[in-house]
């Protein structure tokens, strides 16, 4: 990583999505300015600089099994290094301030990348690296044709290679990636987010490929593919199991390194302690809020939970209706007709599509979201369905 690197900078707009953040950019790009390189390297270099990144980021995950041996790494780490050097050709000192707030974004980018190269090094440190990027394939709606049906017959001949390669590779594992690995292999996280609804979740992402090979009832072809992939899984499961008491690697980065992410990659002028203590008082904050919340309401009865699907979608169609309402009824905005009332939209098709959390009936007390949503669904309702993310989409 690069040490000389000015630590006082924000993510602008015009590469990532923190624009809410630019009002603070002029006073820290004029206090970072007069490290910035002043070479002969234009502002549209660093345009041409950024895609040729972009291409060079998303070219690994192109191919069905991604390259992560030592080799492929090194060669990586060299090919970042050079456009990192690029970057000290460019004469950004003299730009306007738009241009040199791209100029700390495109760094920032590079950053980030340099330290997973690097520090963190998921690759070979990180079992749910590999298995996290099995789920997808699983959610697959059959059946499947054309180029749908290529893609996951792709994805599924991958898998068996892409497990057997990450066996050579992590070789520096700690004992609570493996834990959590193995966890997500067999077991439901409890939260399903963005999952495909099942009244009784699969077990882990093992559940979900036998979900799939049920499925493929419907397509048989599929079969062979599914099987060799589940086969696969297994096997890798049972590595980790076996292997877990010599899993012995590190499990963070250091202060040190936590900081200089923060401060480089993120852009953020803090250190990892400013950071804790930012947070606690938000924290303290919320629990003082809170208890004045419940004196204001001690004479209230406490929410219950739902007792039932039936009554948990009652409670949701008269909160979907109650805030459709004030939104017209206040002139905040126009609902046209087309779109449905929320309890409408519940469970089509494979995904659910109304709101963020399913009624299910676990063997274990329900999680943090259920407790909250089936007492009453109105704040995520709207913060994630109307007037929040859905109606956006």
């Amino acid at each position: 990583m690069n040490s000389d690197h000015p630590i006082n900078q924000i993510t602008p707009w015009r590469f990532c999505r923190t624009w809410i953040m630019a009002p603070i950019l002029v006073a820290i790009v004029s206090a970072a300015s007069a490290a910035a390189p002043d070479d002969t390297g234009t502002h549209n270099d660093l345009i041409n600089l950024f895609e040729n990144f972009q291409e060079w980021k998303i070219a690994q995950s192109i191919d069905a099994i991604p390259d992560y041996s030592v080799v492929a790494i090194d060669r990586r780490r060299a090919e970042l290094h050079l456009m990192q050097q690029s970057m000290k050709d460019m004469s950004a000192r003299h730009w306007s301030v738009p241009e040199q707030v791209d100029y700390l974004t495109v760094r920032a980018e590079l950053d980030q990348q340099d330290f997973i190269l690097q520090v963190t090094r998921p690759w070979a440190r990180d079992p749910v690296f590999y298995v996290a990027n099995l789920f997808k394939t699983a959610f697959t709606e059959l059946p499947a044709d054309g180029k749908d049906l290529k893609n996951l017959q792709r994805q599924l001949r991958a898998i068996p290679a892409t497990l057997s390669a990450a066996r050579n590779n992590l070789t520096e594992v700690a004992t609570d990636y493996a834990d959590l690995a193995i966890r997500t292999l067999t077991t439901s996280d409890g939260v399903e987010d963005g999952y495909p609804y099942r009244v009784e979740p699969p077990a882990g992402i093992i559940g979900w490929y036998e979900d799939l090979l049920a499925r493929a009832e419907t397509q048989p072809e599929l079969k062979p593919d599914i099987s060799a992939a589940i086969t696969a899984i297994n096997h890798f499961q049972s590595w980790l199991t076996e292997n877990r008491a010599s899993m012995n690697g590190e499990n963070g980065v250091g202060k040190e390194a936590l900081d200089w992410f923060v401060q480089n990659a993120l852009l953020l002028p803090y250190t990892s302690n400013e950071m804790a203590v930012l947070a606690q008082r938000e924290l303290d904050r919320l629990w003082a809020f809170y208890a004045l919340e419940q004196h204001r309401n001690r004479d209230l009865p406490e929410l219950s939970m739902a007792s039932s699907r039936e009554e948990y979608q009652q409670r949701i169609a008269e909160t979907d209706q109650l805030v459709r309402d004030f939104l017209v009824d206040d002139s905040f905005i126009t609902i046209p007709d087309y779109i449905p009332n929320n309890w409408k939209m519940m469970f089509v098709g494979p995904y659910l599509t109304g709101y963020n959390v399913p009624w299910i009936v676990r063997k274990t007390p329900p999680n943090f979201w259920e407790q909250v949503q089936f007492r009453d669904p109105a704040p995520d309702h709207l913060h994630a369905v109307i007037p929040g993310h859905r109606s956006t989409r």
